[in-house]
């Protein structure tokens, strides 16, 4: 009714970075977590996650710097594979990767889609300790060097995206995403938690099973804005 009052309450919106390509560059540079390029520079290939269209993440602005990156330290464009996280979504098709990709990473690097449900393209991990079975994308576990590219954001029941969780989930087989996902249902699998929750920690099992090394992450406003960029030790990260 007109005569009720009506508050809207709303997140804080920062404004963006002056410089989002500043950025980027700024946190690879400083590396979180102990990590340094110097330490990856025996890598002979790597594998680069990315989430699919259903996620707003800023990839034409992460990607050519982080490229740049690994070519700096000895890891030419034809050693590095786009995997596409779809989790249990449909596979892209080629027609499709320029919905996600900028043109440019295109044309430079080797580009592929995970299937959840292709056994032949799933590697077992074991177990984590909540009894989560662990089959991952079996190329990139097999790849030198493990990143995962994503953006950081409240989740309703993972407490935060962001991490390890681009390929602990995104490259993961069905059964290990049901499994995963039957631990929503636990009190602590909450927005906004983190250390506490059985979710989150669960994929965060799932990530250092896989071995991932590096992560790149942009924390963004309500307008999809670049407010800041993170990268080094997909836990110090999230941290």
């Amino acid at each position: 009714p007109d005569d009720r009052p009506v508050v809207v309450i709303e997140a804080p919106n920062p404004p963006p970075a002056p410089d989002p390509l500043a950025a980027v560059q700024s946190a690879l540079d400083h590396l979180v977590g102990g990590l340094s390029w110097d330490t990856l520079r025996n890598a002979r290939s790597a594998a680069v996650a990315v989430n699919d269209k259903t996620r707003p993440v800023p990839h034409a602005v992460l990607l050519p710097p982080l490229l740049a990156r690994l070519n700096a330290a000895g890891i030419p464009d034809s050693a590095i594979t786009i995997y596409l996280a779809v989790g249990t979504h449909p596979p892209m098709t080629a027609e499709e990767f320029g919905e996600v990709l900028p043109a440019e990473v295109i044309a430079r690097c080797r580009v592929v889609s995970h299937d959840s449900e292709d056994p032949a393209r799933l590697f077992s991990l074991g177990s984590t300790r909540r009894g989560t079975p662990i089959f991952v994308n079996r190329a990139y576990y097999q790849s030198d060097l493990k990143i995962v590219v994503g953006n950081i954001e409240p989740h309703q029941f993972a407490g935060f995206s962001g991490g390890v969780k681009t390929a602990a989930v995104g490259l993961a087989g069905l059964e290990t995403i049901n499994a995963n996902h039957s631990l929503l249902a636990h009190a602590d699998s909450r927005l906004g938690e983190y250390e506490t929750n059985p979710t989150r920690q669960d994929i965060e099992e799932i990530g250092a099973a896989m071995g991932v090394h590096l992560a790149l992450n942009a924390v963004l406003n309500g307008e999809r804005e670049i407010i800041s960029v993170l990268a080094g030790d997909p836990r110090e990260v999230m941290r």
